[in-house]
């Protein structure tokens, strides 16, 4: 299933999202939204238990749902509080501005 993402991108335009078979991409497609093609069904119901993810074509809606209705009742599924990999990612150091008169 395309999945899309409201992750904010890395300054490289890209989300990486680790998941228990793959490691996944989402880059900007034609319509410029986040999207990557998650081929596994367990990952797809962890990504989408985030609430950080949809599908990205319409019709693949009920079975999203469908996949989130059995993630959340498995206690072993996300619980919608992992971090990103983005979120390792160090902040880029502020500029500091030289004081005025000195």
């Amino acid at each position: 299933m395309i999945l899309h993402t409201l992750i904010p991108p890395r300054r490289d335009g890209r989300v990486v999202v680790r998941g228990g078979a793959a490691t996944y991409v989402f880059v900007a497609d034609s319509d410029g939204d986040l999207a990557c093609d998650v081929s596994d069904e367990t990952d797809v119901a962890e990504l989408l238990a985030t609430g950080r993810f949809y599908p990205a074509n319409a019709a693949d809606f009920p079975a999203a749902v469908a996949l989130t209705d059995g993630a959340n009742e498995d206690a072993g599924q996300a619980s919608g509080n992992e971090q990103p990999v983005e979120a390792n990612t160090a902040p880029r150091p502020r500029k500091t501005r030289k004081a005025a008169g000195g």
